[in-house]
């Protein structure tokens, strides 16, 4: 199965994206930086995505039967997070 997660380079889309290939799923991670991030899972790809151009993210997340959308950070504001978290490689 191919998940497509959207900000899977960031802190917390990296664990998702960890979890993810744990389970056996094809990763596909939505980012907007041009180069891949620095401790993505090996074998999770990559790929550069202007969110606001609907038409860039619909030609990516087509071929994906899971999507995901981590929520972001934010300072101040704790959140539960579903899943457990172990300590990542490279950070």
């Amino acid at each position: 199965m191919r998940s497509c997660v959207i900000g899977g380079g960031g802190f917390i889309g990296g664990y998702l994206v960890d979890a993810l290939n744990a389970s056996g799923r094809d990763v596909l991670v939505l980012g907007r930086r041009s180069d891949r991030p620095h401790g993505l899972h090996p074998r999770a790809t990559y790929r550069s995505c202007d969110y606001g151009d609907r038409n860039s993210l619909r030609k990516h997340i087509v071929e994906c039967e899971e999507k995901s959308c981590p929520p972001r950070y934010e300072p101040g504001r704790s959140r539960e997070f579903p899943l457990r978290c172990e300590p990542r490689r490279g950070r």
